[in-house]
């Protein structure tokens, strides 16, 4: 672990408290995508999101330093909105899509570093991709760990107690409903999606149980078939991470294939931030959880595929954690 540089607060007025965070190849550049506070009528006890306006900002690896920021006012005024950043096609996207009212995406855009604007891009939306339902139904999308270089976003979804998995095309914008998750294979019934990651036309994924917070299981992984949504639920040996209610903050899929899961919280009554790194490997014969590196606390994380690093921001600095074997 070295530390490349200073922390970007004394660069940015007014910081933001949440940050999205990509590392950018052939660039060599860390970007971080502020996340402020907006008290929008969709949300009972308002949210942080990038698209009400924001910044972003940049580090040049090589030479060690930030770059000024860059003020956006708004991405979109829609307030029956949610936001999902999408990592892939060696590029940062932004999708939009209604909170309420059932999955209706709504809009799609690509970052431009060297313009630093997000750019619209069209959305090619197959009619069995909406899913809609009462007007205060909330929904649950997260996106899916792929590859860096894969041209292929994948999405899953909860609404009422219904999940499905959906693809979204990079290149061109189509997206689709590839199948609904057969409530059977979850051996807790109405669970929600919260961790995905695909690998050789595999989707593995985690869940969690409850609403409000939701409650991640961490000894059961879910393996499907992405071609026909078939597949099973295996439960893991090993210790299993102490991360509650969503799981771990950030999460990655080597080129190995080894998933990884950095830092999350414990403790139920006041929750604190554990600075663990759990992996899995998903080529294995058996997949078992295995304790790895430890970073520090309150920080946003961004991983290098190229150099197979792990970088990341804390209030002292910008740092690098190399590969580290698991204990």
């Amino acid at each position: 672990m070295s530390r490349l540089g200073p922390n970007f607060d004394q660069f940015v007025n007014n910081p933001a408290p949440l940050h999205e965070a990509f590392f950018q190849d052939p660039d060599d550049v860390l970007w971080m995508f502020s996340k402020r506070y907006n008290h929008l009528p969709s949300f009972l006890s308002g949210h942080h999101v990038h698209f009400a306006g924001g910044y972003s900002v940049s580090f040049e690896m090589r030479d060690r330093f930030w770059n000024q920021p860059r003020e956006y006012p708004y991405i979109s005024r829609d307030e029956n909105c949610e936001e999902i950043f999408i990592r892939g096609n060696d590029q940062i996207y932004l999708l939009l899509f209604a909170a309420y009212g059932g999955f209706l995406p709504k809009a799609l855009f690509r970052f431009i570093p060297a313009m630093q604007i997000w750019e619209h891009r069209v959305l090619n939306l197959d009619p069995e991709c909406y899913t809609r339902n009462g007007p205060v139904e909330r929904i649950t999308v997260r996106a899916v760990d792929v590859k860096v270089d894969s041209k292929d976003a994948y999405l899953l979804v909860k609404i009422a107690g219904e999940c499905s998995c959906h693809h979204l095309n990079l290149v061109d914008g189509r997206m689709e409903k590839m199948f609904n998750i057969k409530p059977e294979i979850m051996t807790i019934p109405n669970a929600t999606p919260i961790r995905g990651a695909v690998l050789d036309g595999k989707l593995h994924f985690f869940y969690g149980v409850n609403d409000i917070p939701i409650d991640w299981v961490p000894d059961r992984l879910v393996t499907l078939d992405l071609a026909t949504g078939e597949g099973c639920e295996i439960p893991l040996p090993g210790g299993t991470p102490p991360f509650i209610n969503e799981g771990a903050k950030y999460t990655y899929l080597r080129k190995d294939g080894v998933w990884v899961h950095v830092q999350g919280h414990i403790g139920p009554a006041e929750p604190t931030s554990c600075a663990l790194i759990y992996t899995l490997d998903l080529n294995a014969e058996e997949v078992r959880w295995r304790k790895s590196y430890m970073t520090s606390t309150n920080t946003t994380y961004a991983y290098d595929h190229s150099r197979d690093r792990l970088i990341y921001v804390d209030e002292v600095g910008v740092w690098e954690c190399l590969s580290y074997p698991p204990t």
